[in-house]
């Protein structure tokens, strides 16, 4: 998805018209580039998805397949996406720890500084 576009549209006839929503989430499957998957042993990276529909910014849970490389998740939406991740050492884990929470946390402070693109 190295900046790859990927456009939805419903053809009838000879009208075509760009698909913005869904009435149900469907399925967006995709390798994951090479350059973001983790070698090392001692993290354990998990992906999101940040989908900027209409002004606003979501995290979307985003499932990986290490032996495949791809990555899939789901959305009723479609405009601005980018991949995100965040990286956990592995150690013992803590029974206090709210992984998803932090990881929300962490990609808040990146929607902070993101700037949709409105072409």
């Amino acid at each position: 998805m190295n900046g790859d576009n990927i456009t939805l549209f419903k053809k009838i006839g000879a009208l075509q018209t760009a698909i913005t929503s869904t009435k149900a989430p469907i399925t967006i499957s995709f390798t994951i580039p090479e350059s973001l998957i983790n070698t090392n042993k001692n993290v354990t990276r998990t992906y999101y998805i940040i989908r900027v529909h209409d002004g606003k910014a979501d995290i979307l849970e985003c499932a990986f397949d290490p032996e495949t490389g791809k990555a899939s998740f789901m959305t009723d939406k479609f405009s601005s996406y980018a991949i995100v991740y965040k990286d956990t050492v592995n150690m013992e884990p803590d029974p206090v720890t709210n992984d998803a929470e932090e990881a929300a946390e962490d990609i808040e402070m990146i929607l902070d500084d993101f700037t949709p693109d409105n072409d």
